[in-house]
């Protein structure tokens, strides 16, 4: 058994590594880390900051400018940041309370910690004063608070470090309590030269801080609140842009830093950390991988190590399948999917399941002409896919779907071979039809054209009791026949059940998709 694991466990770190290669991410552990990019800001907001925090929800950004502390604003965590606001404190290195209700931030000439507070976010901030003993005993530089307003990590000088600035952490038990005597960290995390810039994550469990020689990112984790911080871990940033003032997002997926672009400005930058949740290699992420997790629970194996970001924290546990769950797909699989996304060959690909289809008289494939990627063009004459794919629709529930342009009234998108037109254009007026197949035979009509030369994601859906067809997101007809025919032939995508003339389709067909199970828009 342990022979099959080990053997199991190199295939998949060899498909990693293959990843990495093949995207240019780079890896910590199972966790990959982007191409630093700049965030898109204000004008004049870029070439003015200098460090920067985020605000609990992420929709105010705290920046030091040459005016002083200022704010910035965005509505939603998707929209660009709007313009600064008038300076709140002349300063720097700001960082705001998780309630909002704190902001800490140095002096313009001086290594002294203030604090400004307001009773609520809708009362202006009070007048800033020097954070008290014992924090204030020694100087305290870009200091950063917990989620829970309980810890303030910061840089400092004072006696009893390991290096020129180390990173600090001083604790009160409630919100209205003092801080107590700061304690370093000690030398699992600050090196023999200057650490600054602590950012902790909204969890509490991972620390980033830049480190001043050579300029970088580090970052330490640790499995709880109550126990030690592990071995510093340099992010491997672009150690040419000088970077520093890391900045975490509140879900721990993005850090945002400072660092100096190719024309020497200042700019705010930005980098993902993305875990591998597709353990088996795959290309999917489903149970099997939730096997492999739970295979090497309580290990410290890096391939099942997703929590917490950036780094994990070398131990699979509860928070790793958490992190994995994530990952799992909220719809449900297709059976079969043609993305017909291919530049040549005979040959459409089901993306899932072994039902690739054969190209029959000539279609032509359009790699960037899709609805969504590639797609197959049909002349109306002779072509068609033959796919290897015999599930009919009298087993059980059932949905299926296609994106398509063109055509003309009595073409056919999908049919069963000596079975049924699964979807079809109504050969009266080209709106989108099914023969797919009451007992009693009856046609479902709808009165939603399709032939108009527009793209269409055209579907039809059996729940057990009632036939639906949608064209666009929308329902457009249904009706009840009872029970459906059991047919089992292959399928054609293109033309109708017995390759009639008249129903070879003329036009785009994309992205088809058959599920075994109800699926609506």
């Amino acid at each position: 058994m342990a022979k099959s694991r080990n053997s199991k466990t190199k295939t998949v770190l060899a498909g990693i590594v293959a990843v990495v290669v093949l995207t240019n991410w780079m890896v910590q552990a199972e966790i990959f880390r982007t191409e630093p990019v700049p965030v898109g800001l204000a004008p004049g907001l870029s070439s003015s900051l200098q460090e920067c925090d985020f605000s609990a929800d992420g929709l105010e950004l705290y920046v030091d400018c040459e005016e002083g502390i200022r704010v910035a604003a965005r509505k939603t965590v998707d929209d660009d940041w709007g313009p600064l606001g008038p300076a709140l404190a002349l300063g720097c290195n700001p960082s705001i309370s998780p309630s909002g209700l704190e902001l800490y931030f140095n002096g313009p000439d001086d290594r002294r910690l203030r604090v400004m507070t307001r009773p609520s976010r809708d009362y202006p901030w009070g007048d800033a004063v020097l954070v008290g003993l014992p924090v204030g005993s020694h100087d305290a530089c870009a200091a950063d608070v917990s989620a829970d307003g309980l810890s303030l990590y910061f840089a400092s000088s004072r006696p009893g470090g390991h290096g020129d600035d180390d990173v600090w952490v001083a604790t009160r038990g409630t919100a209205q309590e003092s801080w107590s005597e700061p304690v370093n960290l000690g030398p699992t995390v600050n090196g023999l030269g200057a650490d600054t810039c602590p950012c902790i994550s909204s969890d509490g469990l991972t620390l980033v801080f830049s480190r001043t020689s050579p300029p970088s990112m580090w970052a330490t984790t640790r499995r709880s609140k109550d126990e030690d911080w592990g071995p510093a871990v340099n992010l491997d940033l672009e150690t040419s842009r000088q970077p520093y003032g890391p900045a975490l997002s509140p879900d721990g997926s993005t850090l945002y830093f400072v660092a100096v672009d190719d024309l020497g400005s200042e700019g705010l930058w930005q980098t993902q950390f993305v875990p591998l949740g597709d353990l088996t290699g795959d290309g999917i992420v489903n149970a099997s991988d939730i096997v492999v997790l739970v295979d090497f629970w309580h290990t410290n194996t890096v391939l099942c190590d997703l929590a917490p970001l950036p780094l994990g924290d070398g131990f699979v546990e509860l928070k790793d399948l958490t992190a994995l769950a994530g990952y799992l797909p909220d719809e449900p699989q297709a059976l079969a999917r043609w993305p017909f996304d291919e530049t040549e060959g005979s040959l459409a690909h089901s993306t899932v399941g072994n039902f690739d289809g054969t190209l029959v008289g000539g279609p032509v494939w359009h790699p960037d002409g899709g609805a969504i990627g590639g797609a197959l063009a049909l002349d109306g004459i002779d072509d068609y896919v033959w796919a290897h794919y015999y599930l009919g629709p009298g087993y059980g529930p059932l949905s299926v779907y296609a994106r398509i342009k063109g055509g003309a009234p009595g073409q056919v998108v999908i049919s069963q071979k000596d079975g049924y037109d699964w979807l079809f254009a109504n050969p009266a007026d080209g709106a989108l039809s099914t023969e797919c197949p009451a007992r009693i035979p009856r046609d479902l009509s709808s009165s939603t054209v399709i032939t108009d030369g527009q793209w269409h994601d055209i579907g039809l859906v059996w729940d057990g009791a009632t036939r639906f067809l949608y064209v666009d997101g929308e329902e457009v007809a249904q009706d009840t026949p009872n029970a459906l025919a059991i047919s089992t032939g292959r399928l054609i995508l293109g033309a109708g059940k017995n390759l009639a003339v008249g129903t070879f389709w003329s036009g785009l067909i994309d992205d088809v998709r058959i599920y075994d199970c109800v699926v609506k828009p």
